[in-house]
């Protein structure tokens, strides 16, 4: 799962940490950052995992934590998740990632709820 960010100050930003929001049989993996390029396509829903275009943002990944986005930059910031039962229903609120301006600490939520349903199939 994930979103974009962009740094609309003048001041750059270091992403500290992300998390997953109210979360429910899902734990958080891992939290990338994929620097987002002038001219260049964000990961979206449309982005599928074969196409040549994810696979290159993808190659170009770096842990959340301690990455740093210059002022007007923007990243994708990709939080791989599990389901830790998969027989039960997950859900999450939303991610939300830790930032830092200076010396300042902030937090920014994502408004998406995810969920991910169970894999248990039910005979009728």
């Amino acid at each position: 799962m994930g979103d974009v960010l962009t740094v609309s100050g003048t001041t750059a930003v270091s992403l500290d940490s992300a998390y997953l929001q109210d979360e429910r049989n899902v734990r958080l993996e891992a939290a990338w950052a994929v620097p987002v390029e002038p001219k260049q396509t964000v990961v979206t829903m449309g982005s599928l995992e074969d196409s040549s275009m994810a696979q290159g943002l993808w190659a170009s990944k770096h842990p959340l934590a301690g990455y740093e986005v210059q002022p007007g930059g923007t990243v994708n910031v990709i939080l791989e998740v599990e389901v830790v039962d998969p027989l039960l229903e997950g859900s999450t609120a939303g991610m939300a990632v830790e930032y830092s301006s200076g010396s300042r600490p902030f937090v920014t939520k994502a408004k998406m709820a995810y969920r991910f349903l169970t894999t248990n199939c039910v005979n009728r």
